[in-house]
């Protein structure tokens, strides 16, 4: 399979502030950028390259950390604390775990994404919103995934033949994200995304963070 290159920065100075603004008028048109922004986020906090989303690449992970060799995908995870995933997404990434270590990172926020907003207004509000970032390893994405039920959803995708048909998916359940919570620790400085100050938030999972921030950055709960 074919993995997608480098991303392109997708905001850039500008002489005024609302330059690059614009109305979101439905959760269809402010899902890409909760997006953008995890992705950005993951990239200020980790370090490491974003990549681009390719057509033509058969896989498109999210986040490429070359010291690590590893990559990530990011996703955010709202109030309802449940994540749905397609099927031919989590086929791909078993393939690419099989010659690179692979992690998801969830960000958890509180926003409610089904208000009418504005691109600035939503970075802003989920800056504000962002609680905690769990960084897990595919393979105990993977266990968990295969517990819930495989169904229908409305998205439809190219497959094999030419034809259209609907993707399957299953979701990750709220009991597995109260499980990789459960060691998250406090991060001791705030870092920047898009000109907003995420701060306040906890970092977990099973990801070796000592390889990508200094001990000082993590406030651990015994330090007082």
């Amino acid at each position: 399979m074919r993995v997608n290159g480098k991303v392109k920065s997708m905001q850039t100075a500008a002489l005024w502030d609302w330059v690059y603004d614009r109305d979101l008028k439905s959760y269809a048109q402010s899902r890409p950028y909760i997006g953008d922004f995890y992705e950005e986020a993951t990239r200020a906090l980790m370090g490491g390259v974003r990549l681009r989303t390719d057509a033509q690449s058969e896989i498109c992970p999210d986040i490429v950390l070359p010291s690590l060799d590893a990559y990530v995908e990011v996703k955010s995870v709202g109030r309802g604390n449940s994540r749905t995933i397609y099927e031919h997404r989590i086929e791909k990434y078993k393939w690419l775990a099989s010659r690179h270590p692979v992690y998801f990172a969830f960000w958890f926020h509180s926003m409610d994404c089904m208000e009418l907003t504005t691109l600035f207004k939503l970075q802003a509000d989920l800056a504000a919103s962002t609680q905690c970032v769990c960084v897990i390893r595919a393979d105990d994405v993977f266990a968990a995934y295969y517990q819930g039920k495989l169904r229908a959803t409305s998205y439809s995708g190219e497959r094999r033949g030419g034809h259209f048909s609907k993707m399957p998916a299953r979701t990750l359940p709220a009991s597995f994200f109260r499980r990789v919570k459960l060691m998250a620790m406090p991060l001791g400085s705030p870092f920047k995304v898009y000109g907003q100050t995420i701060q306040g938030v906890q970092i977990g999972g099973n990801f070796p963070w000592e390889k990508v921030l200094d001990y000082g950055y993590v406030r651990r709960e015994t330090d007082g």
